[in-house]
C-alpha cells in the first residue's frame, strides 16, 4: 500500500490537485511536498454514498470536478512515464528497505536448499473425497485445492 499511496500523492501534485482539499488521513501516510493533511469527519452524505454538496465537491476536486474518470487516465499517463530510479527516489528510504526485503524473499524462494527436517503446516486440513481424491485447505477452508491420484 505504501507504493500506491506514494504514487497517488505524486500524481495529484503533478496534476494540480487543490492543496487546500481535505482528505482522510490513514496511519503511515506520506504527503507530497510537505503538505499538511486535513483530518476530517465524514458527512452523512459520504457515509451513505449520496452525492456530495456541489460547492464542497468543487472545492475538493478543483479543476477536476466532474472529470473524475479523466484524472484516473491522467494519473496513468503520469505513472507510466516514471522510471524505476524516479519511483525509488519518490519512495525514499522506506521504498529501498521494502525492495531489499522483497529481493531477499525472492532469493529465498529461488534457493534450492531445504531445511534438514520439513515440518507439516498445522493449518493444512485434508479431506478424502468420495472419488478418492483429496481436498487440501490451508488458510481458507472455503477454497480448497483438489488433488487427484491421476
Amino acid at each position: 500500500m505504501f507504493l500506491e499511496t506514494t504514487l497517488v500523492h505524486y500524481c495529484l501534485s503533478q496534476l494540480g490537485w487543490p492543496p487546500k482539499a481535505s482528505f482522510t488521513v490513514t496511519p503511515g501516510d506520506n504527503f507530497p511536498l510537505g503538505a499538511v493533511p486535513v483530518v476530517k469527519k465524514l458527512s452523512a452524505n459520504e457515509l451513505d454514498d449520496a452525492p456530495e454538496d456541489g460547492d464542497r465537491f468543487r472545492s475538493r476536486w478543483g479543476r477536476w470536478a466532474g472529470k473524475e474518470a479523466e484524472i484516473y487516465m491522467e494519473c496513468f499517463n503520469v505513472v507510466s512515464k516514471l522510471t524505476a530510479t524516479v519511483v525509488s527516489r519518490l519512495g525514499g528510504m522506506k521504498m529501498d528497505l521494502l525492495l531489499q526485503r522483497v529481493e531477499q524473499l525472492r532469493d529465498d524462494l529461488k534457493s534450492e536448499t531445504f531445511p534438514e527436517k520439513l515440518v507439516r503446516n498445522p493449518a493444512i486440513k485434508s479431506t478424502v473425497t468420495p472419488t478418492g481424491g483429496v481436498l487440501l485447505s490451508t488458510f481458507n477452508e472455503y477454497d480448497p485445492m483438489s488433488i487427484s491420484d491421476r
